[in-house]
């Protein structure tokens, strides 16, 4: 019986999330609350073009067509599940499901008894022993990022893992090494001098080493010293007038101020303005 190969999936699901790419590319992501077969994870939506889900929310629930792209790397096409395709987004929701292509057959199986069922091939390249341990070291790490982020009320997905260890062994353990002395502040090398290892910081007369700047005798450059902080502002003097802004002078008759430019005095305590008499004086009058 021939496996029916499934290339399109309607469903209704709930946006759990809008964003960008985990990766960090361009253009958007949105995490639905739907499931391919046989993954665990909720499957996400991407785009370039975000005018294409102008008015999209969170929370929103709307019905979706994907169909199914190219394989991803290192996967068998003989063996693969939904989740080891990438899965496009139909916008208008009108395509018919893509037609599957069969995968090749294994040219080193003949179906014949005496044909060995696994390849025969000898070509491939004999890992070394720094492949090897390069590979451990990623798939024992997978298995710690991966029990981080496991729900342990479920089965363990050693898809998942395998999904990780291929991520670091590829992206990560695979990076070229940079140069001894590296700056990994101005990102360039470093050249070599019986001082130490050093390059000239671009449009200044200074010099990166690895001990710190300096300039081109070798000198180290002293950081500007940082300005002191702003000292509080001083508290108003005691018997001080806030209306008039002067202090108050004390007479017998308590502390008082003649108002500037005038024969009246404002009074500490009193409201008003008055006059050597002690008649009020209005400040229009003065």
């Amino acid at each position: 019986m021939v496996e029916q190969v499934v290339t399109q999936h309607r469903f209704n699901a709930e946006i759990e999330n809008i964003g960008k790419p985990f990766n960090g590319g361009s253009g958007w992501d949105i995490l639905v609350d739907w499931k391919l077969p046989s993954s665990g994870y909720n499957q996400h939506i991407t785009g370039q073009n975000w005018d294409d889900i102008a008015g999209f929310q969170v929370g929103e629930t709307r019905d979706w067509v994907i169909n199914r792209g190219p394989i991803k790397s290192n996967k068998d096409a003989a063996y693969a599940k939904d989740y080891d395709y990438f899965w496009n987004w139909d916008k208008t929701g009108n395509s018919t499901p893509p037609v599957a292509v069969a995968p090749e057959p294994d040219e080193s199986f003949t179906g014949k008894p005496d044909t060995p069922s696994g390849s025969t091939r000898s070509n491939a390249p004999a890992e070394d022993t720094d492949t090897k341990i390069r590979k451990g070291a990623c798939f024992n790490k997978a298995v710690d990022l991966y029990n981080a982020e496991r729900d342990i009320s479920v089965p363990i997905d050693y898809t998942r893992i395998a999904e990780i260890t291929h991520g670091l062994y590829h992206n990560v353990s695979q990076i070229p090494m940079q140069p001894v002395g590296y700056c990994w502040v101005h990102g360039t090398g470093r050249n070599a001098s019986t001082k130490g290892m050093y390059h000239k910081i671009e449009g200044e007369e200074l010099l990166c080493m690895e001990s710190g700047i300096v300039d081109v005798e070798a000198e180290p450059v002293a950081e500007e010293p940082a300005a002191p902080p702003a000292a509080p502002p001083a508290p108003a003097p005691e018997h001080h007038c806030e209306v008039h802004g002067v202090g108050y002078n004390k007479e017998n008759s308590g502390y008082q101020h003649q108002v500037d430019g005038t024969e009246s005095y404002c009074h500490e305590g009193i409201d008003g303005i008055y006059d050597n008499k002690g008649t009020p004086v209005t400040e229009a009058l003065i």
